[in-house]
Formats: C-alpha cells, sequence, structure tokens
C-alpha cells in the first residue's frame, strides 16, 4: 500500500494521491496495526461497520483495506461472511517461517560477500563481547539477533529481497506480540546464542555455504520451537 499506482503517474512524476485512495491506504495502515499489535486478536470475527465507525470513515474505504489486507495475509474472508483476522495456527507460522529461512539464507549468502572488513569486525567483536561476559541477558541477545538479521538484508544489497523481509517482519513482529515472552525462557536463549556464535563464525570465514546452512537452521528451530509452544497452547 506504500507505492504509488501506475494510474497515479503522469509523464514520471508522481501527482497528488485522490482522498479516497487516501483514505484507503489509512484504514489499511490502522487496521494492520491493530493486527500486529494484537488489538484486533488471532482469529477475530471483524464488523465492518463497527470498525469503519471505529476509524471515523465509511464502509467503503474499509472494506477496500481489507482486500489489501488479505493480499498481505492479515485476514481472511469467504463469501457470505464477515473477514477475519488470520488466525496464527502452525500451518501459517510454518508457512511464513519457511518463506523466511529461504530469504534469510540467501540474505545471509549475499552479505557475507558484501560485508567490510571493518563491517565484520564490528559484528565478531560484539558477540566476542557477549561471549566473555558470560551474561546471557535475553534483551542483549535478542537485539543482537534482531541486529544481525538486518545487517543481512541491508548488506545482501538486493532491494527486492529485502523489501520480502521487510514485509514478513510484520508478521513476525506479530507473533511475537501474541507468543514472545512465551518462547524465549532462558534455556532456548542459550540455544539461540549458539546458533548465533556459528553464524558469526561462518561469516567471518566468509563461507558462503556455511553461513547459508547455519542461518536455516537458526531460523528453523525457532520456527519449531514457536510451533510447539502454540500447540501446547492449544492453538494447533
Amino acid at each position: 500500500m506504500t507505492e504509488v499506482p501506475s494510474r497515479f503517474i503522469s509523464q514520471g512524476k508522481a501527482v497528488s494521491i485522490p482522498p479516497r485512495q487516501r483514505l484507503v491506504d489509512e484504514a489499511y495502515e490502522a487496521i494492520k496495526q491493530m493486527i500486529i499489535t494484537n488489538e484486533l486478536k488471532s482469529g477475530q470475527v471483524i464488523s465492518v461497520a463497527a470498525l469503519a465507525d471505529h476509524l471515523g470513515v465509511s464502509r467503503s474505504p474499509v472494506t477496500k483495506a481489507f482486500t489489501a489486507l488479505e493480499q498481505d495475509g492479515f485476514v481472511e474472508s469467504e463469501p457470505f461472511r464477515a473477514p477475519r483476522v488470520t488466525p496464527l495456527t502452525p500451518k501459517f507460522i510454518r508457512d511464513v517461517y519457511g518463506v523466511r529461512t529461504a530469504l534469510e539464507a540467501q540474505a545471509a549468502v549475499d552479505a557475507t560477500l558484501n560485508l567490510t572488513t571493518v563491517e565484520l569486525a564490528e559484528l565478531t567483536d560484539e558477540f566476542s563481547a557477549l561471549s566473555e561476559s558470560g551474561d546471557r541477558d535475553k534483551s542483549a541477545i535478542f537485539d543482537f539477533d534482531v541486529k544481525v538479521h538486518r545487517l543481512f538484508a541491508k548488506r545482501a544489497e538486493n532491494d527486492l529481497l529485502r523489501g520480502f523481509l521487510d514485509h514478513l517482519e510484520l508478521h513476525l513482529v506479530r507473533i511475537r506480540n501474541v507468543y514472545g515472552e512465551h518462547i524465549y525462557s532462558q534455556s532456548e536463549i542459550e540455544i539461540q546464542f549458539e546458533e548465533l556464535g556459528r553464524i558469526v563464525a561462518a561469516t567471518k570465514d566468509r563461507d558462503g555455504d556455511a553461513v547459508e546452512q547455519a542461518m536455516k537452521e537458526h531460523v528453523a528451530r525457532h520456527a519449531e520451537r514457536l510451533i510447539a509452544k502454540v500447540e501446547e497452547a492449544g492453538n494447533g
């Protein structure tokens, strides 16, 4: 919803987006944020009329926003039924992480070739500092994990790949908002730290095959731990 449709392009320059389209875009962003932050719950049936009233708009932009939200995987609909928030089922999470595994692995391979010597040194030094401290602080390790993924996405130097990863990140944030506090136990943080160590080591050696394998295992294992927690919660 952030790109300007081709019909709004004239002689290579973007022109003003009609007010109606802006309402659709604003409704899309507002509803998406409500889903990502879990204000609208997983599997919740949504009343178009009630949501339109809540947003202070007519039903039309909300209905059109739902079409885009369905395409982006945030809502689902069936004929003659009200739309609902896409449920965070094990299958949905497995689908998200299946795509993420492939994309993150490719980003890691490409970034390994593109990272500068300075960037590599900063990455390895930060990991070494975490390792030597002996303090497996959840937030510090999680922040480092996020930093690694974002660094790889940036230094892969592939705008299309980065765009797909940015889109997936929205689903990952939503999943973390619902289940995050239940999946980052101390023992799992230890496993996560070991996985990150293998990724950093392979990156330092500029070993594309090794970093690809390490990243695939890291993302896939996280997915399986998450799915196990979802199933334990009775959402299978």
